[in-house]
Parts: structure tokens; C-alpha cells; sequence
């Protein structure tokens, strides 16, 4: 059962856009984790694929800030708010710290309800944090409808039940027949010590090519993995403040 908290914050900022703040954010979280089940959190640390993701955004209101939390393992969510409520206020890159969690919303749902979400023709798809994908020798800073379905296929199958995996046959039709309609995206870089991490930021329509020409469990597939990807965030280093992502099909 996928969660996503949003928790507000004291802290001041100007800008989240610090990979060491993020780095920061990710060791509170595996730090609450260790208070609560000092086992789950070393289970945690050693996946290759983190059952989380986690950044540091402006709060709606325009006025601070939130920490968006998604859990892709219901394990993980009474013991985090367990850790988190009883860390006590510290300090985040020599600045002080607190997470309110009386104030927290908590957003969940099941697999199976998301294995079953209407199909669509295209897809809004809105990048919050920078966005990129690792490539063999190079990170991509501009999505395309393959790499973000790649993205999300991977970690459904990777969190879904075993008896919710998907065929990997989905990511060619979404190659073959899914194309960028609309874009208005721009470059930001994430500073990471020594190294600036480049992710885009913005929107991007996908819209579906001859939708009829394909089986309709087919885009039945790829509902699924676009209701997802606001949980699962997209590309790499969504532990680490990027690829946070809203998904609005139309």
C-alpha cells in the first residue's frame, strides 16, 4: 500500500535546490527509521531500489515549507512516524530543524486500486524537483514517455505484488505509440558539492497514437503506471529531493 505524507517544516531556506539538504532530509528519515526497528532500517539501507522517495517543497500556501515523504511499503509507515515523532528538533546543514507531524497529511491507497484506474489518451505530467534518468555513461536531464514509464514500470514491479507484475512489453508500446504533445520545461541544477546534478523541471503532455491499433489491457498497463508515479517518482535519485512528479491523465 503506497503512502505519501506531507509534513510541514520550520526551517529556513531559500532554496531546496542543495543535494546536500536532500542528502540531509534522506539520513533523518533512515534515522527515524533506526529509532523505530533498528532491523527494517539496515533492510532499507542495503536495497538496491529504496522503498521511498522524499524532497523538500514549497508548501501550497506559498508561505514555508513541506517534506513530501512516499512509502512503496506499508511496513515502512508506523515506524517512520514512530522515529519521527520521537526524534527531537535538530539541525539540518547547521540550521535548526523540526518536522511538525501533528500537522501532517497522510495520502494512501492499495495496488489493487491502482491496477485498476480509467485509461486515457494523454498524460499531464508536471516534474516538482529536477528530473533526470541515468544512462550508461551519461544522465538525461529531458524526459520522454519512454524513460518515465521505464522509470515507473521498474519500480511497480519491483514493489507491487508478485501476482500485479507487468509485462515489460508495455514499454514498447509506449515507445511505439506514445509521443510528447506539449512541453514547457526548464533545466535546474541540483549542487552537489564538487558536481551540479541537472534535472528538468516543468511540464510535458504525452499523448497516445493510434490508441485503437493496440489491445486496450495495454493502456490499461500504462493508467496503471501513470497513477503510480506520484508515488514512485521518476528517474534517479528520488531518495534524494529529485523527480518528484503529479500525473494527471485527460
Amino acid at each position: 500500500m503506497p503512502y505519501a505524507l506531507t509534513i510541514p517544516v520550520h526551517y529556513a531556506v531559500e532554496t531546496p535546490l542543495d543535494a546536500g539538504l536532500h542528502r540531509g532530509l534522506h539520513a533523518i528519515l533512515l534515522g527515524a527509521l533506526h529509532q523505530a526497528d533498528e532491523q527494517l532500517s539496515a533492510t532499507v539501507h542495503e536495497m538496491r531500489l529504496k522503498p521511498f522517495t522524499q524532497a523538500l517543497l514549497p508548501a501550497e500556501a506559498g508561505d514555508g515549507w513541506v517534506w513530501r515523504i512516499t512509502l512503496l511499503d506499508e511496513s515502512l509507515y508506523e515506524p517512520l512516524c514512530q522515529g519521527l515523532t520521537e526524534a527531537k528538533p535538530g539541525q539540518l546543514q547547521k540550521r535548526p530543524f523540526h518536522a511538525d507531524l501533528p500537522a501532517m497529511t497522510v495520502i494512501y491507497t492499495s495496488y489493487q486500486a491502482l491496477d485498476q484506474p480509467p485509461t486515457a489518451e494523454r498524460y499531464h505530467v508536471q516534474f516538482l524537483t529536477p528530473t533526470a534518468f541515468k544512462q550508461r555513461t551519461y544522465t538525461e536531464p529531458i524526459p520522454n514517455p519512454y524513460l518515465c514509464f521505464q522509470s515507473w514500470w521498474t519500480r511497480w514491479n519491483e514493489f507491487a505484488p508478485k501476482d500485479a507484475a507487468m509485462n515489460v512489453a508495455v514499454l514498447d508500446i509506449v515507445k511505439a505509440h506514445m509521443v510528447v504533445s506539449h512541453f514547457r520545461l526548464h533545466s535546474v541544477i541540483f549542487r552537489d558539492a564538487n558536481r551540479w546534478l541537472v534535472g528538468g523541471v516543468g511540464r510535458v503532455t504525452f499523448q497516445v497514437l493510434q490508441p485503437k491499433r493496440v489491445s486496450s489491457e495495454w493502456w490499461q498497463a500504462a493508467a496503471t503506471l501513470a497513477a503510480y508515479a506520484p508515488y514512485c517518482g521518476t528517474g534517479h535519485k528520488t531518495t534524494q529531493g529529485m523527480g518528484q512528479t503529479a500525473v494527471s491523465p485527460l
